[in-house]
């Protein structure tokens, strides 16, 4: 499994400032663009955890690519933050200047002794958190 994680910079100083409404409707937003390029690639995405996407490559079914394809992903999302910006700005009348930050995780699907993979991510007030989710979910026994 390939897992990209993309997480937006500038959508906590951005969001500071909107009515909730408003933060969800830039997220919403922001996603329906970004998740296009993943989709295009064969990828899923797994889960949002606010501004940030996790998305999975090589499920079900593993293709040698499966890496390339995640980093063909991440580039286009790369492309597509000035089309992300002008939409948002457009939206909310103000001008917005988000960006993105994203990186890979290569994990193998064989066999497991552990129901539940755990990760360690920075976050972005310099915190370590857990990643839990459950790799039998997506990767059959073997």
């Amino acid at each position: 499994i390939t897992i990209i994680f993309a997480d937006l910079s500038g959508f906590t100083a951005l969001s500071s400032q909107l009515d909730p409404e408003d933060v969800q409707e830039v997220a919403n937003t922001t996603f329906e663009i970004l998740n296009k390029p993943i989709i295009d690639q064969g990828g899923i995405v797994h889960k949002y955890e606010g501004d940030l996407v996790i998305a999975l490559f090589g499920l079900p079914f593993a293709h040698e690519d499966d890496p390339e394809r995640a980093i063909k992903a991440g580039l286009r999302m790369l492309e597509l933050i000035p089309e992300v910006n002008e939409c948002i700005s457009k939206k909310l009348k103000k001008k917005t200047d988000l960006g993105l930050h994203y990186r890979y995780q290569f994990r193998d699907c064989g066999r497991r002794r552990s129901r539940f993979r755990r990760e360690k991510r920075m976050d972005s007030d310099g915190r370590c958190s857990k990643l839990d989710f459950p790799i039998k979910r997506y990767c059959p026994e073997g």
